[in-house]
């Protein structure tokens, strides 16, 4: 180990720990995406099945897209959940969310990742 080159904590004496801080959140949509591919090219946080939760969910189907958007309290939020099936019939949700955070790299001080 090399004491993790001064930048980040050592952690249980083999590991780094580096910091990392949120740079900016925004929504991904503010209406139904029209595809998949679109939904896949700007959302990237995975959201839990809102039937999970007890609260005040509505789902409405978008055949054309093949994508089922979960609303809280009828509003396009980040609370908003998206879910759809892969070509293998696997369900994803993804949050209505693009964040970008900053981690500190051991070479070029912050680097931001979405």
């Amino acid at each position: 180990l090399n004491d993790c080159d001064g930048l980040c904590e050592v952690v249980n004496g083999d590991s780094c720990l580096c910091g990392s801080s949120p740079v900016s959140k925004s929504i991904g949509f503010s209406s139904a995406p029209a595809t998949v591919k679109e939904l896949l090219g700007k959302l990237h946080i995975g959201f839990p099945d809102p039937s999970i939760f007890d609260s005040n969910y509505t789902s409405s189907f978008y055949p054309d897209s093949g994508i089922t958007v979960h609303l809280k309290n009828d509003l396009f939020d980040s609370t908003t959940a998206f879910e759809f099936l892969d070509k293998k019939g696997r369900r994803f949700f993804m949050k209505n969310s693009v964040e970008t955070v900053q981690v500190h790299g051991v070479t070029s001080g912050y680097t931001g990742y979405s």
